[in-house]
């Protein structure tokens, strides 16, 4: 039993991964398009950095942009027993439901980024659309395996 879970957490931190993967994709397509000025991940880590300014930038911006996406990833494998949802819907939703905790609650209450009413409407939007791709591809792995 215990083995399993830690199968499942693994498989779920390598299907995060590439759901920030396909997130990253969606955030460079809106830096391209002119919709994302300043990726969050990277104006997170800027913030962060004003605390830890020894930590270099890139590591903490993309380790930690993908360590985030992956520890998500093995929470959902953990959990996915227990949604109701085919896997492709209940990762939608898993993600909305990420980038709304992350970006609503958590990263403003850090002071880390600002609330989604003060963040440029197109970032914003391109941010939850990346997040719904996140949980679209950790949906559609875990109904792979099963």
């Amino acid at each position: 039993m215990a083995a399993e879970r830690a199968s499942d957490a693994a498989r779920g931190a390598a299907a995060g991964l590439l759901g920030t993967a396909a997130l990253s994709a969606t955030i460079t397509a809106g830096r391209l398009t002119g919709a994302v000025p300043l990726s969050p991940p990277r104006e997170i880590s800027f913030r962060l950095q004003q605390h830890f300014p020894k930590a270099p930038h890139l590591a903490v911006w993309g380790l930690g942009h993908f360590a985030y996406g992956a520890f998500f990833g093995a929470a959902f494998a953990a959990g996915r027993p227990s949604l109701p949802a085919p896997a492709p819907l209940a990762g939608v939703l898993y993600g909305l439901g990420l980038w709304a905790a992350s970006y609503v609650w958590l990263m403003p209450r850090l002071g880390l980024y600002p609330k989604p009413s003060w963040d440029k409407p197109s970032r914003r939007h391109t941010m939850i659309v990346g997040h719904a791709l996140y949980g679209l591809v950790l949906g559609l792995l875990d109904a792979r395996r099963r």
